[in-house]
């Protein structure tokens, strides 16, 4: 659907593909100027393997958007947070499952913006940063780059 709609409104500089994320082709590399994931790397059985994948295919100073849940890693962290309870249960019963896939990681959608950080700075990123949503108190948005300046 999203190729048939670019070619309708004659957009050519997207591209709307079905790969492997933790496995991107070769020929991808340095290929993109933005990325963005919504609500999906907690999901995967290999996150980190994912962002390091991300930030490969990400020309030198693209940047990376990551929405996620926004909450913290540490369970009695998210006390006062309403939504939390519902989040853990949902995780429990769906993220942690998916991402167990394959002998995976098993974040979940409740790995919290502590693990997000570390993750994010692990596989190479800079600059990262939370940035609210607005009419969005559920989810934080995480953008970073990759060093370096576009040589375009």
């Amino acid at each position: 659907m999203a190729k048939k709609e670019a070619a309708t409104r004659g957009i050519t500089n997207v591209i709307c593909d079905v790969v492997d994320a933790a496995k991107m082709p070769e020929d991808w590399s340095e290929k993109f100027d933005y990325i963005i994931a919504m609500s999906t790397i907690h999901d995967v059985s290999a996150p980190e393997q994912c962002l390091r994948e991300i930030h490969r295919v990400l020309k030198p100073g693209g940047q990376f958007s990551m929405r996620e849940i926004d909450v913290h890693t540490q369970h009695h962290d998210n006390i006062g947070n309403s939504a939390a309870s519902m989040i853990y249960v949902i995780s429990m019963m769906s993220c942690v499952p998916m991402s167990l896939h394959e002998n995976g990681a098993g974040l979940g959608a409740m790995w919290g913006q502590e693990q997000v950080f570390a993750m994010l700075e692990r596989t190479g990123f800079s600059d990262v940063k939370k940035l609210g949503i607005p009419g969005n108190q559920m989810h934080a948005h995480y953008m970073c780059s990759k060093s370096g300046s576009s040589m375009e």
